[in-house]
């Protein structure tokens, strides 16, 4: 499974995999490495997929701005980090 391949425990995969469509968990993997990562490789990839974010470098249509850095504030007013904490926290998991 190519979402243990990128480090996802055998678990956590499956239920990304059972959640969303593969097209979409394929085309943010072809994505990854064009994203700006600072430090948690696969919690920002899991929040692509479950997100479905755009490609990295094309402008949302929403925000009118780059989609890809980690430091941008979404449109919720909260930072990428933020936002992986605070869902962390409802999942009581430490993996982000």
């Amino acid at each position: 499974m190519k979402l243990k391949a990128q480090g996802f425990e055998a678990r956590s995969a499956e239920a990304i995999a059972r959640r969303y469509p593969q097209e979409r968990i394929d085309r943010q993997l072809r994505w990854i490495d064009r994203r700006s990562i600072k430090s948690n490789r696969l919690g920002l990839l899991r929040a692509a997929i479950e997100q479905d974010w755009p490609e990295p470098g094309k402008r949302s249509p929403k925000l009118g701005r780059p989609n890809d850095s980690d430091e941008q504030r979404r449109s919720s007013g909260v930072s990428f980090q933020e936002a992986l904490r605070a869902r962390a926290k409802q999942l009581g998991s430490d993996h982000f």
